[in-house]
């Protein structure tokens, strides 16, 4: 299974994006944009929320407009398998984090990121979302 390409030159604009860091309780994720501003479309919380995941899923997964990336070198298979379970494949992003964390110039190894979707006991087609549907539905 591969991650679907997301990025092409000559793409059409995106639509108003605004990607989030969670700060310190669900009270201020809800003042922090999300309700103030709802004229946003869509918020995308890096490192799945951390390090405030626990109170920022409670949140989330009820929200149809707020989603949670896997990209982070703090991240590892249980958490993201927790945020999936947790949130459900449609409300999670593959994500990687690069060039951050990268060995030699140019050489980003993807792989390892990936491998936490690829290993999650879920059907082919959801990890399919994970990897790269459900941005592709955001863009849309």
């Amino acid at each position: 299974m591969t991650a679907i390409p997301i990025a092409r030159v000559g793409a059409p604009p995106v639509r108003e994006r605004m990607v989030c860091s969670p700060t310190s309780d669900a009270s201020v994720f809800k003042s922090s944009g999300v309700m103030v501003k709802p004229q946003l479309e869509t918020v995308v919380y890096a490192h799945s929320g951390l390090p405030f995941w626990k109170k920022l899923w409670n949140y989330v997964k009820d929200q149809p407009n707020i989603f949670v990336d896997t990209s982070s070198d703090y991240l590892n298979p249980f958490i993201v398998k927790k945020a999936v379970e947790s949130l459900g494949y449609r409300k999670v992003l593959y994500g990687c984090d690069g060039p951050y964390g990268m060995k030699k110039f140019n050489k980003y190894d993807y792989s390892a990121k990936k491998s936490w979707i690829d290993s999650l006991q879920i059907p082919d087609i959801q990890k399919e979302f994970i990897l790269g549907k459900n941005f592709l539905g955001l863009i849309r």
